[in-house]
Formats: C-alpha cells, structure tokens, sequence
C-alpha cells in the first residue's frame, strides 16, 4: 500500500473512531439522535481538512527535521489553536444540539476548557503518531543508509587488498622463474 493511501486509512479510521466514542457518550447520556451522527460527521470532516493541512505545514516548514526543542513550542501552539477551533465550532453544536436537554452554561470558562482539552488530546495523539512514524522511517533509512556504507567499505578494502596481492603475485611469480 502506497503511504499516502496508508495516511487516508489510517487518518478515516482514526478519527472514525474517536468520533464514534463521543458519539457513543451523548448516546448514552441523552440518547440516540440523528443530530449527534451528523454532528460527528461534520467534525470528521472538519478534523479531518484540519490535520491534513497541518500536515502540509509540518512538511512545508520542515518541522521534522529541527529539533525537538524548537519543535515543541510550534506543536503545542498548533494543536491549541486546532483545538481551540474545533472547541468553537462544537459549543455553538451541541448548544442547539442540547436545547431540549438541561445543560450547564456552554460559554462558562471550565466548559470551554473542557472542550478545547477533550480535542487537544486526541490532536495530540495525532501529531505524536505522525511524529513517530517519520522517526521510524528516517531511523529505518539511516539503518540502510549505514549497512550500504559498511557494504562500501568492504567491498573497498577487498578491492584494495586484490590490488596489493596482484603485484606481490607476479613479483613473486617473476623471482620463482628467475630462480629457476
């Protein structure tokens, strides 16, 4: 399977998966409603066009290749502004999604602290995975990189080593005929 096919897969089931979870909690505590499987599905899709775009900036800006010091500070960013986002589109959701049911102030500060930490988790599940799986392959490629140089190398001291018995040979050859 190609990697961008491979990143489609698994970027569809996971956050199927996750949303399925979320799904399943106001299931169980407010009941089935079509309302919270389109809901989810929006948030599939917004999530979704989200990472894939920062995605597109890690790559652009080359955020796997500087440090991890520099590059914590850019992630922590990136995912409280995903989450914040995602946090802002999802209050104004369930207030309209919620408005048969008692619920607390959807706009009071902890709510909306609850809601930016419930998306900045599984945002920054994501960006880990997708961190671990540049290592991984960048770890796997210096390991093959490093196995050809040490092939290299072999292959060099043999030849070297053919060069250097050659015309000990034929000196050698040249002195048992001479002695004859």
């Amino acid at each position: 399977m190609s990697r961008i096919k491979l990143y489609w897969v698994l970027q569809i089931f996971g956050w199927s998966a996750w949303l399925t979870n979320e799904t399943l909690i106001y299931t169980n505590n407010y009941g089935w409603s079509l309302d919270w499987f389109m809901a989810a599905v929006l948030n599939i899709g917004i999530v979704l066009l989200m990472t894939n775009y920062f995605r597109k900036i890690i790559k652009k800006y080359g955020w796997v290749e500087i440090g991890i010091d520099k590059v914590i500070p850019r992630i922590i960013l990136a995912v409280g502004f995903m989450s914040i986002f995602m946090a802002l589109v999802n209050i104004p959701l369930d207030a309209y999604l919620l408005r048969d049911h008692e619920e607390a102030n959807l706009w009071s500060f902890f709510f909306v602290l609850q809601y930016i930490f419930s998306w900045a988790k599984p945002l920054m599940i994501w960006t880990l995975f997708y961190y671990a799986s540049h290592y991984f392959e960048r770890k796997s490629e210096v390991e093959v990189d490093k196995i050809r140089l040490e092939s290299s190398v072999k292959e060099t001291e043999s030849k070297v080593l053919r060069a250097q018995m050659n015309p000990h040979f034929m000196f050698n050859c040249i002195n048992s005929i001479d002695a004859f």
